[in-house]
């Protein structure tokens, strides 16, 4: 499981969760409180290109960062890749 997370210990957490119900991590990837959607994209990209990785887990605290950036982030990356 890939793991886009902005934030260390929410990143430890969701890590720590996919492992209690049996999956497993495949990274620890943080984009911060200023993400912007190239930077979003160009993360989902770099966990995308691992290919023991079956699915991405986006765990983001709307508080930090804008949501809609995010979004747009992963969507632009899904077309760009073909997923």
């Amino acid at each position: 499981v890939g793991c886009m997370v902005n934030g260390a210990g929410l990143a430890m957490g969701t890590m720590d969760i996919v492992n209690l119900h049996g999956g497993k991590p495949a990274n620890f990837l943080d984009v911060g409180g200023g993400a912007t959607k190239e930077r979003v994209a160009e993360a989902f990209k770099i966990i995308l290109s691992d290919d023991n990785v079956k699915a991405v887990l986006v765990n983001i605290f709307g508080g930090i960062v804008r949501c809609d950036m995010i979004a747009e982030g992963i969507i632009g990356a899904v077309k760009e890749v073909g997923v």
